[in-house]
């Protein structure tokens, strides 16, 4: 699927649909006058190869065009070009009166934004002394996130950095995050193991939605919140542990889990908890307090 900021190959699609249909009418329109003229033999073949050669064209190129986008869209999630998210920080940020220096001259200006920054690892915006990661520089296997760039706290990272990521296997999260965000790493399909932070309190919708080789993973103590289709089609997921910190969770968090178990530490449903949090009615140990 073409994304909204790829205007070159959406124009190329546009340009090719636009000329296969001309090509095609064409054919028709000859075929039918030469038919009119008796030429049935010569009239038959504009009639039905122009519009079967036209459309073996359309396909080639169409399939030439899926595989250009389908860069684009690696490059685009894995190495967070074009980011969307990062483009509304900053609008967002911008809007920030700057703090004026203790010279009170107008044209020295300090912004609170720092946009542009990079190292070996990662590209990342500096906002009031607090990181937030924006792109991945390389593609290996195991990432692991730093509690620190450059002395500054890593507190967030953008929606942008993970999605349909092919290449990773393990993540470690050493930052202080407080918030995964809606479909960090969805359908990162060979993802098996995560180490999450202590100090993770929300997990938005379909953060780990379609993670197929997920097997376990460890919620901390201070998780409060589990959004909807969190770990829906992790096929692979066998066990989990709710700890008992987690008052909210939404709809079909489990949905497609066919091998998953569940420990929760509450000793029945909280109220807070969905009615359907558990859609696909896997079993649930109640009460479990660590010993299996």
């Amino acid at each position: 699927m073409f994304e909204k900021n790829d205007k070159q190959l959406l124009t190329m699609r546009i340009l090719l649909n636009v000329v296969t249909f001309i090509f095609v009418l064409a054919g028709i329109i000859s075929g039918i006058i030469l038919l009119v003229n008796d030429s049935i033999a010569l009239g038959l073949v504009m009639l039905l190869l122009v519009p079967f050669l036209s459309w073996l064209m359309w396909v080639v190129a169409r399939l030439f065009l899926t595989y250009l986008c389908d860069i684009k869209l690696i490059r685009n999630k894995l190495y967070g070009v074009n980011n969307d998210n990062l483009k509304v920080f900053l609008e967002e940020n911008e809007s920030t009166p700057a703090t004026q220096s203790t010279n009170n001259s107008p044209t020295q200006r300090v912004s609170n934004v720092q946009a542009g920054n990079t190292n070996n690892t990662f590209n990342y915006v500096i906002n009031h002394g607090m990181v937030t990661l924006t792109r991945i520089n390389y593609l290996f296997p195991k990432i692991i996130i730093p509690e620190q760039i450059d002395g500054m706290p890593v507190v967030d990272l953008s929606e942008g950095l993970f999605p349909d990521n092919i290449i990773i296997e393990k993540v470690v999260i050493n930052a202080q995050i407080t918030k995964l965000h809606s479909k960090m790493f969805a359908k990162c399909k060979n993802l098996t193991e995560i180490e999450l932070p202590a100090s993770l309190t929300v997990i938005e919708d379909g953060a780990f939605k379609g993670c197929k080789k997920l097997t376990s993973i460890t919620l901390p103590n201070t998780l409060n919140t589990i959004g909807d289709d969190v770990f829906a089609n992790c096929i692979n997921l066998r066990k989990i542990i709710i700890p008992y910190s987690v008052r909210n969770i939404g709809y079909s968090a489990f949905y497609g889990c066919d091998n998953l178990i569940i420990y929760a530490e509450a000793k029945e449903k909280p109220n807070t908890w969905k009615q359907d949090w558990n859609s696909m009615e896997r079993p649930v140990q109640w009460g479990y307090n660590g010993n299996s």
